[in-house]
């Protein structure tokens, strides 16, 4: 079972109840979310006087008015005796510490030599969250912003070790605050007893500090478990200890391009980016996994690229006219499936959903594929996304029609008063994949996720070694190399569909 340890938040080894300090503050400030309850009074009651003493004001539905009743019953008020207690009887409640309770991390019980991994009766898993309690003032009640992701994380882990502890396991649960910052983090690493004695570390989230963390676990045998962060620089590289659990863009794209190739020919896949450095890097990544995809299921490779659209920008960069030829791009082909990696623009994209929407032919079939970026765009009208066959890539997708999905927010709610975020189902389904991975195979659970999948609520997890092309090699085959990391290379793909958005792979 967890241990008592789940439930303090350590930071900098002075274990304080901080995370439900700031749940409470943050909750109390999510209430403006619920509307005020319609009053039950009759609408033809309006600002009655105050009932005289020993009187009655009641509703007279003949008249459909309120009369005083001067009969009322009157009784004579109870007298309140109060009675002195001795606090020797009942003493008062007062503030103190509690003991922590641990579980004792024993030599193995069983050792792995294929792995290097050892099985223990318990673990030390570490939250390394940005709480930024220094930036908490109690005065003006207000959350800061960058605390909200780890709340909301943190509170559906919390409901995962308590699955845990159902379920017989042991772990001893430390929650510490990175601060948000270099130097915070910086702090945990060199000073913090617990971060040194992690067996698994889940955390955290902005970029430097998941390099950190990542730096600091690299030639030892703790697990960095980062739930955000998706790019790679060297701290990553070359790090089997380092599982990154939200897909990269390289992987969205993958997912995309898998996904269009199963359902259309090549020759209908077409290409479309803005004449920019970024967007034309992504078009080459693009054709590099086609090249990749062709090898893997071509007898015969096929070194025949993707057809790319170019679109060119007029006038000054920071307003720029976008010229779309619509009828350039379509070639009066009925079906094409249209794959557009640009998510910085929204204009661009809404212009260019608009001129393909009126290049439609009544027999036409286009399906646009974009990014995950655009379900946050605001202004672009649904029509659009219904007459294309929009599709995107996202690293979540919450059925909220589910049972499974619909009881834990039921759970989440009867806790904390407010419906759960993305961050909490992410929270959950982690911290419940991971712990559960680390007591059935052992410190080095990693290198055994490969052939464990699992299913969260919010996505899947198919959790697959990134490895290293042999240098020299100029294959386009998947790396055969050594392990630079770990990376979840599940994502959902979302089709809107009337008029949301569902899965479909």
């Amino acid at each position: 079972m967890t241990s008592a340890p789940s439930h303090p938040l350590l930071l900098n080894g002075n274990k304080l109840p901080i995370a439900f300090a700031l749940a409470a503050v943050f909750i109390l400030s999510g209430c403006e979310l619920f509307t005020k309850a319609q009053s039950s009074k009759d609408p033809s009651y309006q600002n009655p006087e105050l009932d005289p003493i020993q009187g009655r004001r009641v509703y007279d539905p003949e008249t459909g008015t309120y009369v005083t009743v001067k009969t009322a019953p009157a009784e004579a008020m109870d007298t309140v005796r109060w009675k002195l207690v001795p606090a020797s009887t009942a003493p008062p409640i007062v503030s103190v510490k509690m003991p922590t309770e641990r579980v004792l991390v024993t030599d193995p019980v069983k050792y792995d030599p294929y792995t290097g991994s050892e099985l223990l009766d318990a673990y030390n898993v570490v939250f390394a969250l940005p709480f930024v309690t220094d930036r908490f003032s109690a005065a003006n009640g207000q959350v800061p912003p960058q605390a909200s992701w780890a709340l909301n994380f943190y509170a559906g882990a919390k409901m995962a070790l308590e699955e845990l502890k159902a379920e017989g396991a042991q772990f001893n649960v430390a929650v510490v605050d990175t601060k948000a910052s270099e130097a915070g983090m910086n702090d945990l690493i060199l000073r913090n007893q617990d971060f040194a004695n992690a067996h698994l570390i889940i955390g955290p989230y902005r970029r430097e500090n998941v390099r950190l963390s990542a730096e600091a676990v690299k030639n030892d045998r703790r697990v960095l478990l980062s739930p955000y962060f998706t790019g790679e620089n060297m701290a990553m590289d070359n790090n089997p200890n380092y599982i990154q659990m939200n897909p990269s863009l390289q992987t969205h794209s993958e997912a995309l391009l898998r996904y269009a190739r199963k359902r259309f020919r090549p020759e209908q896949i077409v290409l479309v980016c803005r004449n920019r450095p970024q967007e034309l890097e992504r078009l080459k990544a693009f054709q590099d996994l086609h090249h990749r995809i062709q090898a893997e299921t071509s007898i015969i490779y096929d070194t025949t690229s993707l057809r790319e659209f170019i679109i060119l920008e007029e006038g000054e960069q920071s307003s720029p006219r976008i010229n779309i030829n619509a009828q350039a791009l379509t070639q009066n082909q009925d079906t094409l499936a249209i794959i557009v990696p640009s998510w910085s623009n929204e204009t661009f994209v809404n212009a260019l959903l608009q001129q393909l929407n009126t290049a439609r032919g009544p027999s036409s079939f286009f399906a646009v594929f974009g990014m995950p970026q655009w379900m946050e765009y605001e202004r672009i009208d649904y029509t659009l996304y219904h007459n294309l066959n929009l599709h995107l890539s996202s690293s979540y997708y919450i059925n909220r029609d589910i049972p499974a999905i619909q009881d834990f927010q039921r759970n989440y709610f009867n806790r904390l008063g407010i419906l759960p975020t993305p961050e909490a189902f992410m929270g959950y389904d982690m911290t419940l994949y991971a712990c559960r991975m680390l007591r059935k195979y052992g410190t080095r659970f990693q290198f055994s996720l490969e052939n464990t999948p699992g299913q969260g609520l919010h996505t899947r997890f198919e959790i697959k070694p990134v490895r290293r092309q042999e240098q020299g090699s100029s294959s386009p085959m998947p790396e055969s190399g050594a392990v630079r990391f770990f990376e979840n290379k599940f994502v959902n793909i979302l089709k809107f569909e009337d008029y949301r958005f569902v899965r479909v792979n």
